[in-house]
């Protein structure tokens, strides 16, 4: 600081943006430049420009928004599938952005995440609307989803959408633009933050949701949620085990060996070989099982932690034993034939194979691998049709159960693929499943 004025680049780090961002304000009037013939900017005009706003900058663009909130979150599946759609250097401007602010502070900078459009909707269409997997839900409709006690009213539905399927959906259910209207549709441009399936939004998106809505009763309920979901914010995309420690004799017959700068980082094919050993040793262990292992059964088994479990898992996913495949159901891990080896296995076993799935039992399947869990009357209303006999088949043929912890008492019980499904289907994981199909008006 000299003569009480400052530099572009000291402004910028006093207010915590780029130095664009400050010949930008300059050119509005916003700062005062008082330099002759080199730009000098005026501590009371940087003093003012603190008290009237904090010191976030300009609105970030939609993916890097979602990378700030996906760093933010702490959930797992979000955070990964935000992460695999952005390059490194975006990856690094989420992190510098998230340890310099509160996330509390960058909430002016993440309206352009979405674009928000209200709808009039009659009561049958939104329904029909909360059915169709291009939405995932928001704002106090995720609340609710999530059990948030929410004050009293009678509050919109509000969805996310992708951008490229906004007017698809407002012409498939005849949405009338209503700036009072009973829908919130949050429009979103490629590319979409939501992992598969994904049917509420992370706890942090919803808050956010909430803090950005005109309800007073609302916008406090989100910004005390956000506090509370970010208090213990750790800005980092992946974590590595910790580094073993080096153990040293007591008495050392060669030199010390020379000690490594802090900084350095462990060589990745360490890494590597580490994944390939806990492989082998995961295929041998899930091979003498002969059942599904659990992940805390099989990292128990292999004593090793969860981390270096789902590295070995990723490892056997993306170079499987020959004539194998690592099947993996949620918790439960097991070792089975590969697809490609199935007729060879069968002939050796002098098996007929299975009978073909009629069209009827391939669109229950569809039903209940999207939907699950589904009760058998929500199958029938999505077909329009008696599917019941359908259902019968497929659980005798060990293809779909019942989901366990529903049902009982006279309450309806509820359907689940089982694990034989993912095999006749060649899958690896629910998630390997292809999008709905979206529904085509008539």
């Amino acid at each position: 600081m000299r003569d009480g004025s400052l530099s572009p680049a000291e402004a910028a780090r006093r207010l915590g943006v780029t130095r664009s961002r400050i010949y930008a304000l300059l050119q509005r009037g916003e700062l005062d430049d008082v330099g002759d013939g080199r730009v000098r900017i005026s501590l009371a005009s940087i003093e003012r420009r603190l008290a009237a706003a904090p010191p976030v900058g300009q609105p970030l663009s939609p993916s890097s928004a979602w990378a700030v909130l996906a760093l933010a979150s702490g959930d797992g599946a979000f955070r990964t599938h935000v992460a695999g759609r952005l390059s490194d250097p975006d990856r690094s401007r989420a992190r510098a952005r998230l340890s310099r602010h509160r996330l509390l502070d960058l909430l002016p900078r993440l309206h352009g995440r979405c674009t928000v459009r209200r709808f009039a909707v009659g009561a049958e269409a939104l329904v029909d609307l909360l059915r169709d997997g291009r939405l995932v839900l928001a704002g106090v409709t995720a609340a609710r989803a999530l059990g948030w006690s929410l004050p009293a009213g009678t509050w919109p539905v509000d969805a996310y959408v992708p951008q490229a399927a906004l007017v698809p959906i407002v012409e498939q259910y005849d949405l009338e633009p209503d700036p009072a209207g009973d829908l919130i549709l949050r429009s979103v441009p490629e590319p979409w933050p939501f992992p598969p399936h994904a049917r509420v939004v992370p706890e942090l998106v919803a808050a956010l949701d909430l803090a950005d809505g005109v309800a007073a009763d609302l916008t406090e309920l989100g910004r005390d949620r956000l506090g509370e979901l970010t208090a213990t914010v750790e800005p980092v995309w992946h974590r590595r085990p910790p580094r073993p420690r080096s153990v040293r004799p007591l008495i050392p017959a060669d030199p010390p060996p020379a000690r490594r700068h802090r900084s350095a980082r462990v060589n990745a094919e360490v890494w590597d070989d580490r994944a390939e050993r806990d492989a082998r040793g995961l295929v041998a262990v899930l091979f003498l099982a002969a059942s599904p292992l659990r992940r805390v059964e099989a990292a128990e088994a292999l004593r090793i932690s969860s981390a270096r479990l789902s590295q070995a898992c990723a490892f056997l996913r993306a170079s499987p034993p020959h004539g194998l495949r690592l099947l993996e159901d949620g918790e439960r891990l097991q070792l089975v034939t590969a697809p490609e080896c199935s007729q060879l296995v069968e002939r050796y076993l002098n098996r007929a194979p299975p009978e073909p799935l009629s069209q009827a039992a391939l669109e229950v399947l569809a039903i209940v691998a999207h939907e699950q869990p589904v009760s058998r009357a929500d199958i029938s209303q999505v077909r329009s049709t008696d599917s019941s006999g359908v259902v019968d088949t497929l659980l005798a043929r060990g293809l779909i159960a019942v989901d366990p912890r529903f049902g009982g008492r006279g309450r309806p019980s509820f359907l689940v693929t089982t694990e034989l499904f993912l095999r006749h289907m060649g899958l690896r994981s629910l998630e390997e499943l292809p999008p709905r199909p979206v529904p085509t008006s008539p």
